[in-house]
């Protein structure tokens, strides 16, 4: 199993959790134009925001891992701002949305507790047996499957993970 290090960022979680990436494509159905009119008009909205600078910190946070690491210090003030932008995404997300932005909040901080322990290796979630397991949890799986179009609807946002 490919496990990716931007799995740290709540949206991004997704396309682990998921087993595979991938991207949304455009429809010819007219109510697409209205949803992403829609996502343009809520992409300001605290929860947008929120996620948005989630992954921009996971984005850090993987450029470190996948550079060879960084210094203890460095990585650990990394990790501190994802999990900061995660629990100001689970704080911000619309009520039909925050138990599962919980969830993944969850298996975030677990990711990041390997990863600090590890000097920020990312081959180090392929091998705890008890990461790898929660990314197969079937509340997960179904978590991976329904949130990337809720990010697309909602915010305009592609997690890189199927619809």
């Amino acid at each position: 199993m490919r496990l990716q290090l931007r799995a740290v960022l709540l949206a991004a979680v997704l396309a682990s959790a998921t087993g595979c990436g991938g991207s949304t494509t455009e429809s010819d159905d007219p109510s697409a134009d209205t949803a992403a009119t829609s996502a343009a008009s809520d992409a300001g909205s605290p929860f947008c925001v929120a996620v948005k600078a989630n992954m921009d910190a996971g984005q850090v946070l993987a450029t470190l891992a996948q550079s060879g690491g960084a210094p203890a210090e460095e990585f650990g003030n990394v990790a501190d701002t994802v999990r900061r932008t995660n629990q100001e995404v689970v704080g911000a997300a619309p009520t039909d949305l925050r138990a599962d932005f919980e969830t993944l909040s969850g298996l975030a901080d677990l990711q990041l507790e390997i990863l600090e322990a590890n000097g920020g290796d990312p081959a180090s979630l392929g091998r705890s047996q008890e990461y790898t397991q929660r990314l197969q949890e079937p509340a997960l799986i179904e978590i991976g499957q329904r949130l990337p179009g809720q990010l697309q609807q909602r915010c305009g946002i592609n997690s890189g993970a199927p619809r």
